[in-house]
């Protein structure tokens, strides 16, 4: 609950235009929770739905070097890394419309996680 809480008073006060930035400490937190959740729920793979978008997002630039570096294949050459400045820079979507995108894909993984947890 007081991550919760924690977590709700960050986006409270970070509305646009943002005061705080959460960083990489506040995000890898983020996932620790996340991964503890999960583990502490049985279902260890939970964790892939729990975190989504934070996968998606940030894993499409580990893959993107990983195909260059080691492949060298260029396949993503076009696509800007993480994915929500693409969308934002490439697509031309607001910085609301990626927030609520966003918040709808992982509600929709979340509503998924606790079918499957049942």
């Amino acid at each position: 609950m007081v991550f919760i809480g924690a977590l709700l008073a960050y986006l409270w006060s970070n509305a646009k235009p943002s005061s705080l930035l959460m960083g990489d400490a506040g995000s890898r937190a983020m996932g620790f929770f996340l991964a503890i959740l999960a583990l502490k729920c049985g279902h260890p793979f939970a964790f892939l739905l729990a975190a989504l978008v934070f996968i998606v997002d940030g894993s499409l630039g580990i893959l993107k070097i990983s195909f260059k570096r080691f492949l060298h294949i260029s396949i993503l050459k076009n696509t800007l890394t993480p994915l929500h400045d693409h969308v934002r820079k490439r697509m031309g979507w607001s910085d609301e419309q990626v927030v609520a995108r966003w918040l709808i894909l992982q509600a929709v993984a979340s509503a998924l996680l606790l079918l499957m947890t049942r």
